[in-house]
C-alpha cells in the first residue's frame, strides 16, 4: 500500500514538473496583423481594378470632385503589390523551401484559368486559338504576372536567406538603402527601364520588397507611435495625389493633352512614395491588436482564401469583361460613389474567397495536391538517379 502511495506521489511530481516546464516555454502568439495584410492586399487589388480598369478613374476630368475622391481611394490602395511582397519577405525569411506549397499555388492558378476558359466556352464567346492555348498554359504565357514573378522569388530566396541571416543589421540596412536608391529612386525617373523593373511588374522588384520585409522581421523597425506610421501612410498618399494633379495640369496647360487624371510613373510600384506608404502601413497593421475571438476566427478563415479573389478578377477573360463596366458609376453623387466602389470591392473579395473555398474542398477531397506532389517527387528522384549514372 505504501508503495502505491509513493508511486502516486511520483506521478504527481512528474505532472507538476511538466506543468512548470510548459509554463516556462514561451508560447508565440499569432500575429493577426499578418492575416489582415494578406486580406487587405487582395482587397486593394479588387479596388484598383474597379477604379482603373473599370473606367471610373478616367471617366471625368481630373478637376471633378468625383475624380478626386476615387483618386484618393486609388492612391491609398495602390500599395497592394508592395504590401504583399513585404509580407512574403517577413514570413519567408525564417521558413524553408516548400515544394508542395509551390505546386499547390500552381494548381490553384490552373484551376482558375481553366475554370474561366470553361465559362467562356459555355457562354459561347468568340475565342481565338491563341487565347485558348494561353488559358491552358497560364504560367508559360504569363497570364498572371504576379504569380510568375513570385515563382522567381520562391526559387531565388532560398539562395539568399543564409547570407542575409549572417549579415549584421548595419550591413543589411546599407544593402536595403542602396537597393531602394537604385531601383526605387533612380528607377522611377522617366526614360529607359534601367534595371528591367517594368514599373515593379518584375521578379527583381518583388525580390527587393522581399528583402525589406525580411529586414523588418530580423531586425525590427523604429518604435514610433502607431499614429505616426498611419499618418505617414496618409500623407504619402496625399502627396502622390498632389503630384498626379500637378502633372495633369501641366499636361492640359502646356502639352494640350486631355483633361483626364495623369497616372503614369506616379502609380508605378517602384515610386519611392508608394514604397514609403507600403512600409508604414505594413508596420501599422503588424502592430494592430485583434482581441475579438470572432474576428480572429474570421481572419484565419479568409486569409488563406483571399488569393483566390486575385486569381479570379485578374484572369484575362474576366479582366476584359470588367473593362469599362463601371464607368456609369462615375455620375453618382460623390459619397454614394465612394460607398459603391468600396462595396463592390468587398463583393469581389468575398466572391473570390467563396469560390476558393469550393476549390479547396475539391482539392482536398480528390487529394490533387498530394498526387501531384508525389508525381513530381518520383520525377525528380528518377532524374537524380539518371544523372548519377551519367556521371559514372
Amino acid at each position: 500500500m505504501s508503495q502505491f502511495f509513493s508511486y502516486k506521489n511520483y506521478l504527481k511530481g512528474v505532472v507538476s514538473l511538466k506543468e512548470n516546464v510548459i509554463k516556462q516555454v514561451p508560447v508565440q502568439e499569432r500575429i493577426y496583423g499578418l492575416d489582415i495584410i494578406r486580406i487587405l492586399s487582395m482587397y486593394f487589388v479588387m479596388l484598383l481594378h474597379i477604379l482603373l480598369n473599370g473606367g471610373i478613374l478616367e471617366a471625368q476630368a481630373f478637376t471633378q470632385l468625383n475624380t478626386q475622391l476615387v483618386a484618393c481611394l486609388y492612391f491609398l490602395g495602390v500599395v497592394a503589390v508592395n504590401l504583399f511582397a513585404l509580407l512574403s519577405g517577413y514570413l519567408g525569411i525564417n521558413s524553408c523551401f516548400k515544394r508542395r506549397r509551390i505546386i499547390e499555388l500552381w494548381l490553384q492558378v490552373l484551376f482558375y484559368s481553366w475554370l474561366c476558359l470553361w465559362g467562356m466556352i459555355i457562354s459561347q464567346r468568340d475565342l481565338g486559338l491563341m487565347e485558348i492555348v494561353k488559358a491552358l498554359f497560364p504560367t508559360v504565357f504569363q497570364q498572371y504576372w504576379y504569380f510568375n514573378a513570385y515563382l522567381g522569388v520562391c526559387f531565388l530566396a532560398p539562395l539568399l536567406k543564409p547570407g542575409l541571416k549572417q549579415l549584421s543589421q548595419a550591413s543589411f540596412l546599407k544593402i536595403i538603402l542602396a537597393g531602394l536608391f537604385l531601383f526605387s529612386v533612380l528607377g522611377s525617373i522617366p526614360g529607359s527601364d534601367r534595371y528591367g523593373l517594368a514599373g515593379g511588374y518584375s521578379v527583381l522588384w518583388l525580390l527587393m520588397m522581399y528583402l525589406v520585409g525580411a529586414y523588418l522581421k530580423l531586425h525590427g523597425y523604429p518604435h514610433l507611435k502607431n499614429v505616426v506610421y498611419l499618418g505617414i501612410y496618409f500623407l504619402a498618399s496625399l502627396a502622390n495625389l498632389l503630384i498626379s494633379d500637378s502633372l495633369s495640369w501641366v499636361k492640359v496647360r502646356f502639352l494640350h493633352g486631355d483633361d483626364k487624371l495623369f497616372l503614369g510613373v506616379v502609380i508605378a510600384y517602384t515610386n519611392p512614395l508608394l514604397v514609403l506608404e507600403a512600409v508604414c502601413l505594413f508596420i501599422w497593421l503588424l502592430r494592430f491588436p485583434i482581441k475579438s475571438l470572432w474576428l480572429q476566427k474570421s481572419l484565419l478563415s479568409l486569409s488563406p482564401l483571399s488569393f483566390g479573389a486575385y486569381l479570379l478578377q485578374t484572369n484575362p477573360f474576366v479582366y476584359t469583361i470588367i473593362t469599362g463596366a463601371y464607368t456609369r458609376l462615375s455620375i453618382m453623387k460623390p459619397w454614394w460613389l465612394v460607398l459603391a466602389v468600396l462595396g463592390l470591392a468587398i463583393l469581389w473579395l468575398l466572391a473570390g474567397c467563396l469560390l476558393d473555398y469550393v476549390r479547396n474542398l475539391i482539392f482536398r477531397k480528390l487529394k490533387i495536391v498530394e498526387h501531384c506532389d508525389n508525381l513530381f517527387s518520383h520525377f525528380f528522384h528518377y532524374l537524380a538517379v539518371n544523372l548519377k549514372e551519367i556521371k559514372k
